[in-house]
């Protein structure tokens, strides 16, 4: 698996520190409610950030078929950070063998993973997405735990892993509603390299977006029931709560 990646620091955005701003507790509960409860329905973008994820994991979480992302954080950030609950996805251009994808994932992805964003004019930001719940963990056995609510096979999930050996892994549970307008990005070169945010401050119209519309990706019994077999297994495996 190779990741394509402009080696360079980004002018004017600073690096990520490591995640000193949570506390961490061991329960596997909800970063926003102990009691597990969803996250009320957003009204409006109350983020300028977006997360960096390749295109076809974008387009799985659009679509309901993955709830999770596994993050360390790229070259250019010393690890990963939760720097906002709340963010829109932005599409990446992260090579993998399509290989390393399950079974007919590729397929119904095809178009997702031809695109190539640095290569558009603008980009269609048509996802977004809140934390729902963030743990830490070193254990290989995360894999198995993910494996249902992740598009990528187990060898995928191995590499991420296996990615800067020996730094936890970041689990995120995501709950995510597809923007009945999508949000038009112009393309810049400060918007790609090997970090995981980007800062929409300065585009038109991120600010007040209206989600007025937006439907969720997983229908609320179904997410329940896929975060508690995640809040479960992942209590089991004693992962670290990261307490936003």
């Amino acid at each position: 698996m190779q990741v394509r990646c402009q080696h360079r620091s980004r002018a004017g955005l600073s690096t990520p520190k490591v995640s000193t701003q949570f506390s961490v507790r061991c329960a596997a509960t909800s970063v926003s409610s102990s009691s597990g409860k969803l996250a009320s329905e957003p009204k409006n973008v109350v983020s300028t950030k977006a997360l960096r994820e390749w295109c076809a994991i974008i387009g799985a979480i659009g679509k309901g078929e993955q709830m999770v992302l596994l993050r360390k954080g790229g070259i250019d950030e010393k690890a990963f950070a939760v720097e906002s609950r709340d963010f829109l996805l932005f599409p990446s251009a992260f090579h993998a063998d399509p290989g390393m994808l399950k079974p007919g994932v590729a397929e119904r992805y095809k178009e997702e993973m031809a695109l190539d964003p640095k290569q558009a004019k603008a980009l269609q930001l048509g996802v977004y997405a809140r934390v729902t719940g963030a743990w830490a963990t070193k254990d290989p056995a995360v894999v198995s735990v993910v494996d249902p609510l992740h598009i990528g096979t187990p060898a995928f999930l191995e590499a991420r892993i296996k990615w800067r050996a020996g730094a936890p892994l970041t689990v995120l549970e995501l709950q995510a509603w597809r923007l009945q307008q999508p949000l038009s990005v112009e393309v810049k070169p400060d918007y790609f390299g090997c970090f995981s945010w980007v800062d929409l401050s300065g585009e038109d119209g991120v600010r007040g977006l209206s989600l007025e519309g937006a439907q969720p990706c997983v229908p609320e019994p179904e997410f329940k029931m896929r975060q508690a077999t995640l809040r479960e297994a992942m209590e089991k495996l004693k992962a670290v709560e990261l307490q936003l």
